[in-house]
């Protein structure tokens, strides 16, 4: 009975021992019999030294700050120097941050995230995790995470939380849709971290590598409370984004949900397959300052994606309901997106994958009847809505494309301004600027276009523009600026500088309406300096323009085209006409006030049914053709008055076409080829000829009528007796 009371005793004197090991403190630091973490303060010092276990030890320390949080205190796992591999998920909680500083991690599983908040059930308690949920403060400091390529999951996986920060990190590889996938979250930044060498399949598709997401449904992101909560007070800083599929972004959507208060700030994105920034249903957002060079396209803002089929018979990925079974989301589309885009630099390769080969792309959408959403989980009709974006400005930027530079489409009360735009593929047809599908409102102004492949600025589709000034544009393939299909620019069409275009200057066709062409300076136009045609009108006038080399007319009216008046223009050494009517064109005021040098054929030409008020005080110098010329059922309503011709090759005034009586009056026409004033028209419609002073050369007459009703003061020589 002793010797086993001695043995119990020993016995317990030995647990005791163990015990006390246990709770011994050194320096005030508590040391844990399993040697995973200890703990001073605040802070918790993760203990390997089997790096095999760095995942046991890591995720316990973890375990611990979430099993003591406290509201006033913050924990601070710090984890050692080293290279680790992770064989299981990593799970942090809130007041905690996760210190990884000259750590790397490599994810040996094949299944599974590397980093996610909170466990599988944790994120599935609706008290907890619904909304922005309960979990917040939570910051990771650094380390190399490199993921596994044969691993589908994301390396960073987080959902429902608040003020969450990522800073110095590096993210490398994995075979993922995504290498960071967060969804729900308010406060969210990313600062200064690397997103790299991501798996690629060479075709772009949705693969951002940081996916700011929504949880709509388990195919979008599943695992989680399925509530249709947008991110908000997001940061992305300072990261570098090189060779992953896309950059940053969303490519899912909850109709009239929006991530809002989105800044992307100081970024460069290098080798980016695909599209660098894909921006869908953001409010309130800045994407500044960054720089993108050698991607396949740069910044895509969208308040819509369709993502029809070949056919644009199926629209997929687009939600009205939360897909939790409980709940369905009635929210409401807002037009007003809030955002600038401004002094990013872009250059992009033509030789990479992007849906479209764009700087910028603001995209609105449209639909004009309800439709049903299908794949990805939706059944989801769609309702019928105009889902276009306004105030957005896109600003200072310098984009080097080999598509299209900036493209709005479906876009309304916005800027496009002060951006430098050049294009080098010479294969492609593409457009500086593109405003199309019934954009409204957009003010296009400052900006420097070269080398664009098509068109310089283009506005279509019956979009309206507020104004188009003082843009440079240089070398444009087509036309410097058009204005086509039913389109509008209710101001003008002001101080733009244009030069060495393939074709127009300025071309406005197919029903466009234009408020006034006023102070442009175009050169070297291919074709017509300024050209208006297919029943399109110019509201107020065509006025104060320098155009000079075109090859064929300075300015040119045909097809039933309008203008209220073609006043103090200059046009000098044209190859045609300076000025022609053509085709049943009309000017209901004036052609006046114009100085017309050096031009290959007539100074002004109103010719083929075409009609003007009166042509007055133009300036029509060392012209090889004639002054002004009025043929083929053309006719002037009022007068040709108070014009100064010189040096011209041929008839300073030839009539061939009177449909109204009318006067030419107080004209000044000297040193001809022909004589100063030609009439030969076959209408008894008067024309009266007054007070012109005329010069001619020897053999000539002031005044030639061969055939005509004119009524004139100029008195016919007598012949001289012979004697």
């Amino acid at each position: 009975m002793k010797t086993g009371n001695k043995i119990i005793s020993k016995v317990m004197i030995a647990f005791a021992v163990i015990l006390l090991a246990l709770i011994v403190k050194t320096d005030g630091q508590k040391v844990y019999a399993e040697s995973l973490y200890r703990v001073s303060g605040d802070t918790i010092y993760v203990n390997i030294s089997d790096t095999s276990k760095a995942f046991t030890s890591i995720d316990a320390a973890l375990a611990y700050a979430h099993e003591n949080y406290r509201d006033d205190r913050i924990y601070t796992v710090k984890v050692p120097a080293g290279s680790y591999k992770l064989n299981g998920t990593l799970h942090i909680y809130g007041n905690t941050t996760l210190d990884v500083t000259d750590v790397k991690f490599q994810c040996i599983k094949e299944s599974g995230n590397m980093l996610m908040l909170g466990k599988p059930s944790y994120n599935k308690n609706e008290n907890v995790m619904g909304g922005y949920g309960t979990v917040k403060n939570i910051t990771i400091l650094g380390g190399i995470w490199t993921g596994n390529n044969a691993s589908k999951s994301s390396l960073v996986r987080m959902a429902h939380g608040s003020n969450i920060k990522f800073e110095g990190c590096t993210f490398r590889q994995g075979g993922c849709s995504h290498q960071m996938e967060v969804a729900a979250i308010d406060g969210f930044t990313v600062k200064n971290c690397v997103f790299k060498d991501m798996y690629d399949t060479g075709k772009g598709g949705k693969k951002e590598a940081l996916q700011l997401d929504m949880p709509t449904s388990k195919y979008v992101f599943s695992g989680v409370i399925l509530d249709g909560t947008p991110m908000k007070n997001v940061v992305i800083n300072g990261c570098t984004f090189q060779n992953v599929p896309r950059g940053l972004g969303t490519h899912n959507m909850l109709i009239g949900q929006y991530h809002t208060n989105i800044q992307i700030i100081n970024n460069t994105f290098e080798n980016v397959n695909g599209e660098c920034i894909v921006a869908l249903n953001y409010t309130h957002c800045k994407i500044s300052n960054n720089k993108i060079s050698d991607c396949g396209a740069g910044i895509l803002f969208e308040s819509f994606r369709p993502q029809l089929d070949e056919d644009w018979e199926e629209l997929k990925a687009i939600y009205t309901t939360i897909y939790d079974g409980k709940q369905k989301f009635e929210g409401t589309p807002n037009a007003n997106a809030d955002t600038v885009i401004s002094n990013n630099s872009i250059s992009l390769d033509s030789d990479l994958y992007a849906d479209e080969y764009v700087g910028i792309r603001v995209f609105g959408f449209n639909l004009d009847e309800d439709f049903q959403a299908t794949g990805h989980g939706s059944a989801d009709y769609i309702p019928q809505n105009n889902y276009c974006i306004s105030n957005v400005k896109v600003t200072g930027n310098t984009i080097h494309t080999s598509g299209i530079g900036i493209h709005f489409s479906d876009v309304q009360n916005s800027v496009i301004s002060s951006n430098k735009i050049t294009n080098d593929n010479e294969d492609s047809c593409d457009d500086g600027i593109a405003v199309d599908t019934e954009s409204k409102n957009i003010t296009i102004e400052n900006n420097t276009i070269k080398d664009a492949t098509e068109h310089g600025i283009k506005l279509e589709d019956g979009s309206v523009a507020k104004h188009i000034t003082k843009n440079h544009i240089s070398n444009s393939n087509v036309y410097g600026i058009y204005v086509y299909g039913e389109s509008k620019v209710s101001g003008n069409i002001e101080k733009n500088v244009i030069s060495n275009t393939d074709d127009n200057g300025i071309a406005v066709g197919n029903l466009s309406a234009i408020k006034n062409i006023t102070g442009n300076t175009i050169t070297s136009a291919n074709w017509h300096g300024i050209i208006v045609y297919d029943e399109s009108k110019i509201t107020g006038e065509i006025s104060k323009n320098k155009i000079t080399n075109s090859k064929m007319n300075g300015i040119f009216l045909t097809e039933y085209s309008k203008a209220d008046g073609i006043t103090s223009n200059t046009l000098t050494s044209n190859g045609n006409y300076a000025i022609a009517l053509y085709e049943g064109s009309s000017v209901a005021g004036d052609i006046a006030s114009n100085h017309i040098n050096k031009n290959k054929k007539h100074g002004i030409q109103v010719k083929l049914y075409s009609c003007v008020k009166g042509i007055k005080s133009n300036t029509i110098t060392n012209t090889k053709g004639k002054g002004i010329c009025i043929e083929q059922s053309a006719t002037i309503k009022e007068m040709i008055s108070k014009n100064s011709i010189k040096a011209i090759s041929q008839e300073g005034i030839y009539i061939h076409s009177n449909s109204n009586a009318f006067s030419i009056k107080g004209n000044k026409i000297s040193s001809c080829g022909r004589n100063p004033i030609l009439i030969d028209t076959a209408s008894k419609k008067k024309i009266t000829v007054t007070k012109n002073k005329l010069n001619v050369t020897k053999g000539m007459q002031k005044l030639l009528v061969l055939k005509g009703n004119v009524k004139s003061d100029i008195k016919k020589k007598k012949a001289k007796s012979k004697k």
